[in-house]
């Protein structure tokens, strides 16, 4: 009875490994998502803000894109 449970058991979890799948799509749909970096330090007079935009081409070599500015930097900025 032992060995029948047993092999149930191997047999279902044989089953329930192969029927699972690891497909998943890295890349979502475009979205614009700002970045913002900030430096304020209370005993300085200048503070420094920078907005960017987060970004990801589907199949693409961030490096490259990264040199692209309309994929960094936003057109008008207001702070």
């Amino acid at each position: 009875m032992d060995y029948m449970k047993n092999i149930g058991l191997i047999l279902l979890a044989t089953l329930s490994i192969t029927a699972c799948t690891t497909d998943f799509q890295l890349e979502g749909e475009w979205k614009d998502i700002p970045v913002v970096y900030g430096f304020i330090s209370v005993a300085d007079t200048a503070h420094y803000i920078r907005v960017e935009k987060a970004f990801l081409e589907p199949g693409g070599d961030a490096n490259q894109i990264a040199q692209i500015a309309d994929s960094l930097y936003y057109d008008n900025a207001t702070v």
